[in-house]
């Protein structure tokens, strides 16, 4: 349609970069040449819009904050596990996770979190069968014992290690 007889003109046409004109810009522009003079035509570049090159946006974004921190964050406000769980549209189980990584760290006193009761519970199961088998400590645990909590427990005795 637009016949372009120069290298720069083949740029214009889509589908066409550097690359491919370096590799078939001059046999093509040969070919189109050859058209043009057999066929008594000229370029038709000038009905071609200029079709500027994509400009990338710039991504204008704020740092992301660690969700295990917002959960922390929520948690420092007073808010309970449940609480924060539904606000964020989490598991109380992810948001247990979350927090875990705290207890390990120090920054959460696991106190804060679970009664000494349930505490006691799990380190009286760890002592009967070690902390090789989550599910085998878990199935002797009363039902409102959960993983989160029993990784909490864990995050404990490696925080003091």
């Amino acid at each position: 349609t637009y016949l372009p007889l120069n290298k720069k003109d083949l740029m214009q046409i889509g589908g066409f970069g550097k690359a491919k004109v370096e590799k078939y810009g001059d046999e093509i522009i040969e070919t189109v040449e050859s058209f043009c003079s057999l066929h008594k035509l000229e370029s038709n570049m000038d009905a071609k819009e200029s079709n500027p090159k994509k400009v990338k946006k710039a991504k204008i974004s704020a740092p992301k904050i660690d969700t295990k921190t917002v959960s922390f964050n929520l948690f420092k406000e007073g808010k309970s596990v449940a609480a924060i769980a539904k606000e964020r549209n989490l598991t109380p189980n992810t948001i247990e996770n979350h927090l875990t990584h705290f207890v390990g760290t120090g920054e959460i006193d696991i106190d804060e979190l679970l009664s000494k009761e349930k505490q006691q519970l799990v380190n009286d199961a760890l002592k009967i069968h070690g902390s090789q088998s989550h599910t085998t400590i878990i199935n002797n645990l009363p039902k409102d014992i959960s993983y989160g909590i029993l990784r909490m427990v864990l995050a404990t005795k490696k925080a003091a290690v």
